[in-house]
């Protein structure tokens, strides 16, 4: 049932040969707005998650190799933070290690190319009157201009 509902939100390309140029009205601005969205700011949101969590490892790092042996506080007042950090470099350097692992996840939702996007959210329909958008070659020209081949079924 829900490829039925699915297939009838798609908007409709009726292609007239089997290879032909086509301009696909408002294509250009669905595409920025998928871009805009979720999937366009996981890849932005990933690159800088993964610069912070490789400063926050190199700060881990420098503090376990360069960091002192002993460290002199008060039993009255405590730990302040920065001693907190020297105590513990291991969990700094995990901290980072989180940071990247995350960015790597968000950063493989890559966003969909041109041609996937309009395979994906356009049905195209052949000169036959059938539903061709499984067996065709999409090339991107330019702006809302793509070049539609339907390569012929193999059944």
């Amino acid at each position: 049932m829900q490829a039925g509902t699915e297939e009838k939100t798609k908007d409709r390309i009726e292609l007239k040969s089997s290879a032909e140029d086509c301009h696909v009205a408002g294509f250009c601005d669905k595409y920025a707005a998928y871009l805009e969205g979720p999937d366009g700011d996981a890849v932005y949101n990933g690159r800088l998650l993964m610069g912070l969590g490789f400063i926050i490892v190199a700060v881990g790092v420098a503090i376990l190799i360069f960091g002192p042996s002993v460290i002199y506080y008060d039993r009255r007042v405590g730990l302040s933070f920065f001693q907190h950090v020297q105590l513990n470099p291991g969990l700094i350097i995990i901290a980072g290690s989180v940071c990247v692992a995350w960015s790597r996840k968000l950063l493989s939702k890559r966003p969909m190319s041109r041609e996937s996007y309009l395979q994906a959210h356009y049905l195209l329909i052949g000169a036959d009157g059938r539903d061709v958008s499984s067996e065709i070659q999409v090339r991107h020209l330019r702006d809302d201009r793509f070049h539609v081949s339907v390569e012929p079924s193999l059944t």
